[in-house]
């Protein structure tokens, strides 16, 4: 399925249905929130932004934020107040030189969409460009095999990696990312989300996180 308009404003094998602002503004609010709770008022890249709701939300706030997503589609339907701000792009547009004063790459449902070789271009790519890292993908119980989870449960045909969080964790370390919150929510009615924020060093750009976490994130 590609991302055009039946994906986005509803239709078989999609979990969208009339994707305006209006309508998934507590959601962009709720990814907003998790945001600011690490990396209050820092610019961000939001890759896979679809129509470009969280980088309006952050203009409305008066911060400059940027996105990309591979839905051409999506983004002629932007607001055209943030619409310069955002491309269409895939995992090679991340080093794109524009981003280059930008320390933060954020995620939200998205990388479940890419396969697992992607994923891992993902994180070697952003890794280049990006000293912290913030995603929320949906998780696969291990005890649920992936034939198992797209026979009896996946209702989006675009998800080709839906993995563990065990899977996850692995993946980052493996890739250079050092994760400091891994956490699992049943916020979606018992479909299990995974936040992980991750740096690629111990620094935090300098503006002392770990200190104000004594290490640890509530």
């Amino acid at each position: 399925m590609k991302y055009d308009k039946k994906y986005f404003e509803g239709g078989k094998g999609t979990v969208f249905k009339d994707y305006t602002f209006n309508n998934y503004f507590k959601d962009t609010q709720f990814n907003w929130d998790i945001i600011q709770h690490y990396f209050p008022r820092q610019p961000f890249l939001d890759f896979g932004c679809g129509k470009g709701f969280l980088v309006e939300y952050a203009d409305s706030l008066k911060l400059t934020c940027h996105g990309i997503d591979l839905s051409k589609y999506a983004h002629t339907k932007s607001n055209p107040i943030v619409k310069e701000r955002l491309s269409v792009g895939d995992v090679g547009s991340l080093t794109d030189p524009v981003y280059s004063g930008l320390k933060l790459l954020v995620s939200f449902f998205t990388l479940e969409h890419l396969s697992k070789s992607d994923i891992v271009k993902f994180l070697t790519t952003a890794k280049k460009q990006f000293p912290n890292l913030l995603f929320r993908i949906p998780i696969r119980p291990s005890y649920v095999s992936q034939e198992e989870w797209y026979k009896e449960w996946e209702d989006d045909a675009t998800h080709q990696s839906m993995m563990t969080f065990d899977w996850w964790q692995k993946t980052l370390a493996d890739n250079g990312w050092i994760a400091y919150k891994a956490d699992l929510d049943d916020t979606c009615g018992g479909y299990f989300r995974g936040t992980f924020v991750c740096c690629r060093d111990d620094d935090w750009f300098g503006l002392g996180y770990k200190e104000r976490f004594n290490g640890k994130f509530n």
